[in-house]
């Protein structure tokens, strides 16, 4: 699906939603997830932010280590880590 897209705001687009469905499935209920969102925020404990990077990874084929992890406090700034390693990939296509 991603790979479709044309232009480089729909693909990020596309990444967010995707990463925002991802942590949808494992949030308590009635918690708002949009790109702002902090991994704090949404309550996850760290086999919850555990199990989200392992679902990230497949869905996007890419692998995500901890210190980059790390960096990120919100689902955007992971949107954006997943952006710059599927950058490469797109270039090629």
């Amino acid at each position: 699906m991603v790979f479709l897209l044309k232009h480089k705001g729909d693909i990020m687009t596309a990444v967010i939603e995707q990463i925002v469905e991802l942590a949808q499935r494992d949030a308590p209920r009635g918690v708002m997830i949009t790109a702002n969102t902090t991994i704090d925020e949404i309550g996850f404990d760290s086999l919850d932010v555990l199990n989200l990077v392992v679902a990230i990874e497949d869905r996007f084929n890419i692998e995500i280590n901890v210190a980059e992890r790390l960096c990120c406090s919100t689902l955007g700034e992971i949107a954006a880590l997943v952006d710059r390693r599927l950058e490469p990939v797109l270039r090629a296509a």
